[in-house]
């Protein structure tokens, strides 16, 4: 990127997608990011991504220390659990990346419930069209909610069928 003076500055983006809880989640990510500095010696930052359903779990920094010697490492999260209150912005937006949140939502509103998991990813589905989006892109989010709203086999029989009208 290059700043406003002209100046060529090269940041480097670690974004971490988290789906469940994890109690090493903080010194993992402050060692992956020192990791990448370690090797390319240019700015991390470094965004995590909360796709869990725990309305509690905000991981947001690692800190360890001993004699006066300090690390402290903070980072900026975004919990999609949130994005709950906002279904019906989401399903309009014609942001691609709000069909994934919305995608992740609707995974967890169906655990266990099989019949309603096909609702919805035939509604997700066929909301890629109406959002105008490209095929490359239709293509890609297509296979991201087959794979994250995965059927059993009768129901993904119906899931085909259904598409096919």
């Amino acid at each position: 990127m290059f700043l406003c003076n002209g100046e060529e500055k090269w940041l480097l983006i670690h974004i971490e997608v988290q789906g469940k809880a994890e109690k090493s989640f903080e010194e993992r990510l402050f060692i992956y990011s020192y990791r990448i500095y370690d090797r390319y010696r240019k700015d991390v930052v470094t965004l995590a991504v909360l796709a869990d359903d725990q309305k509690d779990y905000r991981p947001s920094g690692f800190e360890m220390g001993r004699w006066g010697c300090r690390h402290r490492f903070e980072f900026p999260s975004v919990k999609l659990y949130d994005y709950r209150e906002r279904i019906d912005e989401l399903e309009y937006s014609m942001n691609p990346f709000a069909v994934v949140v919305l995608a992740q939502l609707r995974h967890q509103e169906t655990k266990r419930k099989e019949k309603k998991r096909l609702f919805w990813k035939l509604s997700l589905v066929r909301s890629l069209d109406e959002r105008g989006f490209g095929h490359d892109v239709r293509a890609d989010l297509y296979l991201f909610i087959d794979w994250l709203l995965a059927l059993p086999e009768p129901l993904e029989i119906e899931f085909n069928e259904e598409m096919k009208k």
